[in-house]
């Protein structure tokens, strides 16, 4: 298969595992729970919540990517630049953290004119979904705040990583197109992926910093580890104001 059409194949089969795991899940819960307590589950709660991202994160990405692999005929190591990492890319790496730290909220209130133009149930949308971030994020339990690094820090940041900067930048590039051009494109899927847009340019610009240093040191590991620092500082953040330490 040409890259462009391994790109579109593979695209397909983020899409058909992704409904697969959401019928997988909902089947999980089906069995896990009596059918009378079916009806009224709040899928507002923080354990539903991360349950339901963690079979997302395993079937849209990350067993979509093996079942790639294993139907292409194509080796890990020929999609995927992993190598040792240095200190100097380290280094720079988290030099690109801080920066993101310092930037990304000041790019986030660019998205306000936004607000004015998208539909209302788009926005209450965002809203549930920012409410319900914030519900998982700020808590003092320990065992949630253990599954939310799992969750929301360690599987977006390999299972994203492979996807978005390991496999789409790379065939993007073996398709002929410019690696700059590839960086943008890759980011703004990323970011349109997310589907909060009233983030969009934040995430955009996150997309853009991830690609950037995968390419400029071509070695996925400083992607997955910036991704996760930057999504983790935030969940241990929210940890600690909830428990009343800062």
């Amino acid at each position: 298969m040409s890259p462009p059409f391994q790109v579109l194949f593979f695209i397909g089969m983020v899409l058909g595992m992704s409904i697969l795991g959401e019928v997988i899940y909902g089947l999980s819960l089906s069995l896990a729970i009596d059918p009378s307590a079916l009806d009224k589950i709040d899928w507002q709660d923080p354990k539903i919540s991360l349950s339901r991202a963690l079979f997302g994160q395993i079937f849209m990405f990350l067993l979509a990517f093996m079942l790639f692999l294993k139907w292409s005929g194509e080796r890990f190591s020929s999609i995927v630049d992993i190598k040792k990492m240095a200190l100097k890319p380290l280094l720079y790496t988290l030099a690109a953290l801080s920066i993101c730290f310092l930037a990304l909220p000041f790019i986030e209130y660019l998205n306000a004119p936004l607000r004015a133009i998208l539909p209302a149930h788009v926005l209450e949308s965002e809203m549930a979904t920012n409410a319900l971030q914030e519900k998982i994020v700020y808590t003092d339990n320990p065992i949630q705040f253990g599954v939310s690094l799992i969750v929301m820090g360690l599987l977006p940041a390999i299972c994203e990583e492979l996807v978005f900067r390991g496999f789409l930048i790379k065939k993007m590039v073996q398709s002929g197109m410019k690696e700059n051009a590839a960086l943008v494109l890759s980011a703004l899927i990323f970011s349109l992926s997310h589907g909060q847009p009233l983030k969009v340019l934040a995430i955009f610009v996150l997309g853009l910093t991830l690609g950037h240093v995968y390419l400029k040191f071509k070695n996925l590991k400083y992607a997955i580890l910036l991704h996760f620092s930057f999504n983790s500082i935030q969940i241990l953040i929210g940890f600690l104001v909830a428990s009343g330490v800062i």
